[in-house]
């Protein structure tokens, strides 16, 4: 599909289709993700003052990624639900900790845009709270690798009574990892030979690693780890922390649109990929990478405050191997698709997607180095 510019009155029309309070007269494009179109509602509220303005955020669904996208909004709806009523059970304020859906004015969480087969979704703005692309290796950064171990176990723990087959798989095999091999072979089998022969090493160092690459699927099926809801895309850019306080404090977990059925392991080892380096994901050099271990004790602490309650014996023994694995998946994912001359993900310049792949690789080095390190730690933090 073709994205296609709205015009700031096409805009305030598909605004208008949702139940939004006020008189909207304004619809401006926000934030910089790259996969679905974001724009910021403000509307006009009457006061005893004259107006007020809210604010609310209206999303356009890249249904080229996202091809089930009334099943999107249905998991959306489903976790956001449990989320609200666990949220009130403890006093809370569900329309800041958690995200909220504002139905369109027929009362469907989406609107399907008929003339250009597009769909629409709206949210409550949470004002007052920020994203970071990454954690810093020092106090700060410890400081958020804590706070994004708390809020994903958080996440964890008010969905525990929601079971995780009760929602679509809307992509298909999404951390599948014996399905993402299958994809890097086929990527191979293309032969681009002038790309293939800057990546020789990383293959050989992906095939390295097939063997282990079924644990967590295996276990899985086999009923031995029990099928949750999970999150799947675990960044620090998907908290949103409250900066009114003396420190940072994580708020919310936004960008839903990969809830579906898996393990909780998904979750931790996506944050081990992401929280535990504090770089970027494209650094030019690998012999930089590291895991940091204050990172990793810090996720850790969080995460265990949250919800080693509800943890079987199985999902703690295996935290290090999930940091591995969900590393090893991308890794493998961002070297199909250099390979297949980056079809996926958005690249800036040409050799970005091999980089990203080299990251990932030095990542599961440094994470196998360490492997002894982070069990010990594991083993200190639990109760």
């Amino acid at each position: 599909m073709v994205k296609k510019n709205y015009s700031l009155s096409e805009r305030i029309s598909i605004a208008n289709q949702f139940d939004i309070e006020g008189e909207i007269y304004m619809v401006t494009p926000y934030g910089g993700g790259h996969i679905n179109d974001t724009y910021s509602i403000e509307s006009k509220i009457p006061s005893k003052l004259g107006y007020s303005m809210k604010r609310f955020i209206l999303q356009r669904i890249d249904t080229n990624i996202f091809i089930k996208p009334i099943q999107v909004m249905e998991n959306i709806q489903k976790v956001t639900e449990k989320q609200h009523l666990n949220i009130l059970a403890r006093n809370g304020n569900p329309l800041r900790e958690a995200i909220t859906i504002i139905n369109t004015k027929n009362g469907k969480p989406y609107l399907e845009k008929s003339d250009d087969n597009t769909f629409w979704r709206c949210y409550h703005f949470i004002e007052n709270a920020r994203t970071y692309d990454f954690i810093p290796d020092n106090s700060f950064g410890l400081n958020l690798a804590y706070q994004a171990g708390l809020i994903f176990g958080k996440f964890q723990l008010q969905l525990v009574e929601l079971p995780g087959k009760k929602l679509h798989e809307t992509i298909n095999k999404f951390h599948h990892t014996p399905y993402r091999i299958q994809q890097l072979e086929d990527a191979i089998k293309m032969n681009n030979k002038e790309r293939l022969n800057k990546c020789k090493e990383e293959i050989k160092f992906a095939r390295s690693l097939y063997d282990i690459s079924s644990t967590l699927i295996n276990l899985m099926e086999e009923g031995k780890i029990p099928i949750r809801v999970s999150h799947n895309d675990t960044k620090i850019n998907n908290v949103m922390f409250d900066y009114s306080g003396e420190k940072e404090k994580a708020l919310v977990i936004i960008d839903l649109d990969t809830v579906m059925p898996g393990t909780m392991l998904y979750d931790f080892g996506d944050l081990v990929r992401t929280s535990t380096w504090p770089g970027a994901e494209d650094e030019k050099n690998p012999s930089k990478v590291y895991v940091s271990l204050d990172l990793f004790k810090a996720l850790v602490k969080g995460w265990f405050e949250s919800v080693e309650s509800i943890m079987k014996p199985i999902e703690i023994s295996n935290l290090p191997l999930a940091g591995k694995l969900i590393t090893y998946n991308m890794g493998i994912r961002f070297l199909a698709d250099y390979l297949k001359g980056d079809q996926y993900y958005n690249i800036q310049y040409k050799e970005q997607n091999l980089d990203r792949a080299k990251v990932q690789f030095a990542i599961i080095k440094s994470i196998d180095k360490k492997w002894d390190e982070m069990e010990k730690i594991i083993k200190q933090l639990q109760k």
